[in-house]
């Protein structure tokens, strides 16, 4: 390698989108990386040719490449810090100020090293190391990552050996698995939030719903419950040699994705519909049936979203009139509107439509009118409560349910009418709300300053036929799809133990039973 070659140029223009990437393995889908990363290196190459010809340079040409894209994706930590400490109007202020200011730093350097007469051999052999080995750890941990992400194989043979089955149903019911992300438990609604939801557990309950009034989560986080309830047991019995210190989530996405569930219903015929959701773990685009709203632009993808927002293009983009906050919104209502019109296609079939809501962003007011946050997109909670309070995301948190609590209900009842055979029907969170949230993503320190909180959640189910019979007030998602394949085709699964395990997101595998902690009685915060 020639040392006065600026291969750091080319490198640093990809080094941002993988390092992306590398941080946030097991949330982002690797492909999503591939198109920016061509993207970008193929620029760098047109704006470091360019660059040669008018500096007749290629060190000064390729310290200006390096700096273009320094400018290019630094600039969203700019913002994000400005968004923090002011009132920041993204992304008028952006247009208005941001990006001019930071488009003359960006000239001024690129004059600056354009007629510089330093020697920069020295340099471009530091940055040549430097940056490379920085692009190189990002490609070890990316490739680390893919080498363990079949060591630890989902088991399913526990499942298999407990059940028998013994025959299936005169008429096939379509199975409808809805999951409103962090929707709590009535009686949390009412001591956190001041929230009466009782009249919407009555509707629930006249439309022939059982509601589950003490139930809890089994875990913490949406990959660990939904690959637990999905495959009908705790995640220790479903996935071999698991390290607590783990961070790998791919066997969890793999259970979601290919289910016991899944697998066992198309033993009978049925057809896996599968709605978009915007979130990694249950974007299950190998179902027999894949539906989403159209993407109008490059954010229907979430990894994409977050590469576009570290530069200025974040806000061209958002002054349109399509927004991230637009995507997300459409893929709730999408599926909530068209949930009623799956019954129409033919045979049988399990519907799964993971609803991110009343989950932040709050993007809905209580009349279902749009809220665009001012903050750059971002489903983490943290995220969220550094740009707002616990007031603000209190009365968003009420404002969302509440409108979803409209939306739900209008959605069964299009289900229930459109279907000849009597649906089954569950509307089940996968855990509750974080306004008590302590320091999510740290191993060493209890996530949640009240667990009750983030375990305690709506659980409905319409079962027709004597199904609600075989339900008891605190069942918990494990055992949702064992009663309902015992009294439904004849399976002879027995219910597990209800416990509740949290786990801290840098650890997911590393369980604590914290059931009783759960399920004690807790005075309020004064």
């Amino acid at each position: 390698m020639k040392k006065d070659i600026p291969y750091y140029a080319f490198a640093f223009s990809v080094s941002p989108i993988l390092y992306l990437l590398s941080t946030n393995l097991g949330t982002a889908d690797p492909r999503a990386a591939i198109a920016p990363s061509v993207l970008c290196i193929v620029t760098s190459v047109v704006v470091y040719l360019a660059l040669r010809g008018v500096t007749k340079s290629a060190q000064r040409a390729g310290l200006i490449t390096f700096t273009f894209f320094f400018f290019l994706f630094f600039y969203g930590t700019i913002r994000g810090g400005l968004s923090v400490v002011t009132l920041w109007d993204f992304p008028s202020m952006d247009l208005r100020y941001l990006i001019p200011i930071w488009s003359a730093c960006f000239a001024l350097y690129a004059c600056y090293f354009a007629r510089t007469d330093r020697q920069l051999g020295v340099l471009t052999g530091f940055l040549n190391v430097v940056v490379c080995a920085l692009v190189g750890m990002s490609l070890i941990r990316i490739a680390a990552y893919g080498s363990r992400e079949y060591s630890a194989t989902p088991n399913t043979q526990r499942a298999d050996s407990e059940a028998t089955v013994h025959g299936q149903p005169a008429h096939l019911p379509d199975i409808y698995y809805i999951i409103p992300d962090a929707y709590a438990r009535a009686d949390m609604l009412e001591e956190w939030y001041g929230l009466d939801n009782h009249g919407f557990l009555e509707a629930l309950r006249q439309r022939g719903f059982y509601v589950a009034d003490q139930s809890t989560a089994n875990y913490p986080q949406t990959s660990l419950s939904l690959a637990s309830s999905l495959n009908l047991d705790y995640i220790d019995a479903l996935t071999d040699r698991l390290d607590p210190l783990s961070k790998n989530r791919a066997p969890l996405y793999r259970l979601v994705r290919e289910s016991k569930l899944v697998s066992t219903l198309h033993s009978y015929g049925y057809t896996f519909v599968s709605f978009s959701s915007g979130y990694p773990a249950t974007e299950i685009r190998g179902a027999d049936l894949y539906l989403r709203p159209i993407a109008r632009h490059v954010l229907a993808d979430p990894f994409l979203n977050a590469v576009l927002d570290m530069t200025p293009l974040s806000a061209l983009v958002y002054r349109g009139q399509v927004s991230a906050y637009d995507v997300h919104r459409a893929r709730i209502l999408f599926a909530l509107d068209q949930l009623p019109h799956i019954s129409r296609t033919g045979g049988p079939k399990l519907v799964f439509a993971h609803l991110l809501s009343p989950h932040q962003p709050f993007v809905f007011t209580i009349d279902g009118d749009p809220i665009d946050p001012s903050a750059s997109f971002s489903l983490r909670h943290r995220t969220w409560l550094v740009q707002s309070d616990e007031d603000d995301y209190a009365y968003g948190y009420r404002e969302q349910l509440l409108y979803m609590n409209k939306k739900l209900l209008e959605t069964i009842d299009g289900i229930l009418a459109s279907s000849e055979v009597p649906p089954i029907i569950i509307i089940q969170a996968d855990h509750g709300p974080d306004l008590l949230a302590g320091d999510f993503a740290r191993a060493d320190v209890e996530i949640f300053r009240d667990l009750r909180e983030r375990f305690s959640i709506l659980n409905a189910y319409y079962l027709p036929d004597g199904g609600a019979e075989l339900l008891y007030p605190d069942i918990s998602p494990v055992n949702t799809f064992r009663v309902v394949m015992n009294h439904y085709f004849g399976a002879t699964y027995e219910l597990l133990p209800d416990r509740c395990y949290n786990a801290t997101y840098a650890r997911p595998y590393d369980f604590q039973d914290v059931t009783d902690q759960v399920r004690q009685a807790q005075s309020p915060p004064e």
